[in-house]
């Protein structure tokens, strides 16, 4: 049933991209008895949703990273503020996603199972701008990938993308063993250029400012409002030597 849920994924983003934004997605799911994801409050914070919360019956949670393709990475390197491209990008993918869950959630139940997700962005509290669901957190727990000193996921295709996660009835016995790491920094201390990326000093290597990050990202948002909804920056995921791929 997986197998089959990462082909429908992989034909999907193909068929609808358009403007050629994106590469192959890759798909990870884990049991919901994996004790990551019993223990999530304690790894993100005591508000985060368990997949119970989610759908009662949850036996298995899928997470799935689309990877940006290079040209759209490369174009968000210069400048204070987000390229366009890195926004249509963006605001492209989210719509992507939301009708790419959706079609999932229907593939899904016409096999017999439940499916629920929750959106791809703005699924967050704004008093405190943590999310009630965190994909990345999800993406790390099914084994997508190792989270870098920039908070963001770093798969075998780099950070630079988006991520969705669901949750699902789909029996599953599956529970990923993380033993890599793949950012420098955390490996041995030898990279920071996600630091010297970030363009107002929000990212430090011991400390991490949202609400400052997230000053930019709405900056960003009125330079782009006639595109759509793009509060988003990404400054300190280009450029680097995990940007794209796994650093060497």
């Amino acid at each position: 049933m997986f197998n089959e849920i990462e082909s429908y994924v992989a034909e999907f983003v193909q068929k609808n991209d358009y403007y050629t934004f994106y590469r192959e997605p890759i798909v990870r799911y884990s049991s919901t008895k994996n004790p990551l994801l019993t223990d999530i409050k304690r790894i993100t914070h005591s508000k985060h949703y368990l997949p119970q919360d989610i759908l009662e019956n949850a036996r298995s949670v899928i997470a799935y990273f689309i990877p940006f393709n290079k040209n759209v990475v490369q174009s968000n390197i210069e400048g204070k503020y987000a390229s366009e491209l890195w926004s249509k990008a963006y605001i492209h993918c989210n719509k992507l996603i939301e009708e790419l869950n959706q079609n999932l959630s229907n593939f899904i139940e016409q096999r017999g199972y439940e499916c629920k997700s929750i959106s791809a962005t703005h699924n967050f509290d704004e008093q405190t701008l943590v999310s009630y669901w965190s994909h990345k957190h999800i993406a790390y727990i099914c084994g997508l990938g190792t989270l870098g000193l920039h908070n963001m996921l770093i798969t075998s295709k780099g950070c630079c993308g988006r991520l969705s996660s669901l949750v699902t009835s789909i029996p599953a016995s599956i529970i990923p063993d993380i033993n890599d790491e793949f950012c420098l920094y955390k490996q041995h201390k030898t990279c920071t250029m996600c630091v010297k990326q970030c363009v107002n000093q929000s990212l430090q290597t011991c400390t991490f400012n949202r609400f400052h990050c997230y000053e930019q990202c709405r900056l960003n948002e009125k330079l782009f409002e006639h595109l759509g909804k793009a509060d988003v920056c990404g400054k300190c995921m280009v450029g680097l030597p995990c940007s794209i791929s796994i650093p060497k």
